[in-house]
């Protein structure tokens, strides 16, 4: 399963936070915290979370990390959640100059779209 959210985010007291179109960015109870989203996943579901939103590395705040090195060993990371975001607990993510999106949802696209494969090995 693929989980991608592109939005708004925030990390309050070390959690971490999905902030709707329709919330009140003032009324923490219009937010959805991410442990809220997890226990829906069935256990033992493998599933990559991809989180363009401020704040977003507040997700992994508590988790056994480990570092991979971003080519094709990574789609073989063992365990059942893979968490990719486009910032730390404690930065904003950025937007394009050109305003044409988040810096990390357009690299995504480009990826998906062959950009990623620079020596064209599938």
């Amino acid at each position: 399963m693929i989980f991608y959210y592109a939005g708004h985010g925030i990390s309050k007291d070390g959690k971490f936070y999905f902030i709707p179109a329709d919330a009140d960015p003032e009324d923490s109870y219009t937010w959805i915290p991410f442990e809220r989203l997890e226990r829906y996943i069935e256990r033992n579901r493998k599933i990559v979370w991809l989180i363009d939103a401020c704040y977003s590395g507040a997700m992994v705040k508590g988790r056994p990390l480990r570092a991979v090195r971003i080519q094709k060993e990574a789609l073989h990371a063992q365990g059942d959640q893979v968490i990719i975001t486009s910032s730390s607990g404690n930065e904003i993510s950025r937007e394009m100059p050109d305003g044409s999106g988040g810096l990390f949802t357009v690299s995504l696209v480009k990826a998906i779209q062959g950009g990623a494969d620079k020596d064209k090995d599938g």
